[in-house]
């Protein structure tokens, strides 16, 4: 697991420490994760550690729109190659609705169709067409975060902790200041 994830890590210097993380353990002969004095496997572990964890915070910031063929989009730029564990989710969490992730970065999408994942390059195609309703649950999303956000607990830091600002770009609600 943490092979594939530093290997999505696409930071200089990756590949080496993944080279010599692969060779140490074919040397050991066994996983060698426990050997965090090694270099390569503090390198492989804060790696993957790094992309689990935008993957993991994109699950929860990734917004669907619907278009008006009813199929579902969302746009990201993540600092990783994260587009595959994000479609692994979103496969077991919507395994009925027909998507697309679009990684606008790396100019890549995945699609499912509802019974297969579908890889494509994908430039950034600009506003897409919505449906008629999504508009409306636009409205009533922004409505409904600056309904329940009390003003006197806003923190601005921990917001930028919890949600970076180079998020904020594909959201619907797209914070304040």
């Amino acid at each position: 697991d943490e092979v594939c994830r530093c290997f999505l890590a696409e930071t200089p210097g990756a590949e080496s420490a993944l080279a010599a993380f692969i060779l140490l353990t074919l040397e050991r002969g066994r996983c060698v994760l426990g050997m965090r004095q090694d270099p390569s496997v503090r390198e492989v572990r804060a790696l993957a550690q790094r992309v689990g964890f935008e993957a993991h915070r994109l699950c929860g910031l990734l917004r669907f729109s619907e278009l008006g063929d009813g199929t579902l989009y969302a746009r990201c730029s993540p600092d990783h190659n994260v587009l595959l564990p994000l479609a692994a989710h979103f496969q077991a969490r919507l395994p009925r609705e027909q998507w697309v992730i679009h990684d606008v970065n790396r100019g890549v999408a995945v699609l499912w169709d509802g019974a297969e994942l579908l890889p494509a390059t994908a430039p950034y195609p600009g506003d897409m067409p919505l449906s008629d309703a999504e508009e409306t649950f636009r409205q009533l999303w922004r409505q409904f975060t600056r309904t329940i956000s009390v003003a006197e607990r806003t923190n601005p830091a921990l917001q930028r902790k919890l949600m970076p600002r180079r998020y904020w770009t594909h959201l619907v609600e797209r914070p304040e200041g």
